[in-house]
């Protein structure tokens, strides 16, 4: 199985990421990621997309979370994305972005 991590996981393509993945055979969610003040961080997965417990809690810290993973499903923003993307790059992790709004400025293409 795929070990996933989802950044912007309250979001509607977190969530819509989280219902897919949660019922994919293939994939493990072993991990969700919002920012300090959402409600969800704390909250069960299954309590934020509307399904059974799942026991994996949303963090609001990348590094809480992404050593267990295989690959970072990112839907973000641009600032927090690049963050995330130093973390990933230093531990040799994957990365897919759906983070939309980058500015010339942010081209992380270089990376």
């Amino acid at each position: 199985k795929i070990k996933i991590v989802v950044s912007g996981a309250a979001g509607k393509m977190g969530l819509t990421i989280l219902k897919i993945a949660l019922s994919d055979n293939q994939l493990e969610v072993v991990g969700a990621i919002e920012s300090k003040n959402n409600p969800a961080v704390g909250c069960d997965l299954g309590e934020i997309i509307g399904t059974k417990k799942t026991g994996i809690s949303v963090k609001d810290n990348i590094e809480k979370v992404i050593k267990n993973a295989d690959v970072l499903i990112e839907f973000t923003n641009p600032t927090v994305t690049l963050k995330h993307l130093e973390q990933v790059v230093k531990l040799n992790k994957k990365i897919v972005i759906g983070t939309t709004g980058f500015k010339e400025k942010e081209n992380w293409a270089t990376w």
